[in-house]
């Protein structure tokens, strides 16, 4: 059960531990010491482009 006294449960992404960011502004990992950046791990990711559908292929000559 989550303790909201003890702020956000967090997962480093350098070493996989769970850690509460303790509801401090700077959060760093306490196993590893990886600082982690709210702002990087938030922002949305690039989607891939839709694929553009085939160009038609034109006829080739019925003699070739």
């Amino acid at each position: 059960m989550a303790k909201p006294e003890m702020g956000t449960k967090r997962l480093c992404m350098a070493c996989a531990a769970r850690f509460y960011d303790l509801k401090k502004p700077k959060i760093t990992c306490p196993k590893c010491g990886a600082a982690h950046d709210l702002d990087a791990a938030t922002k949305a990711r690039k989607t891939r482009r839709t694929a553009e559908p085939p160009a038609e292929a034109s006829p080739s000559p019925a003699g070739e």
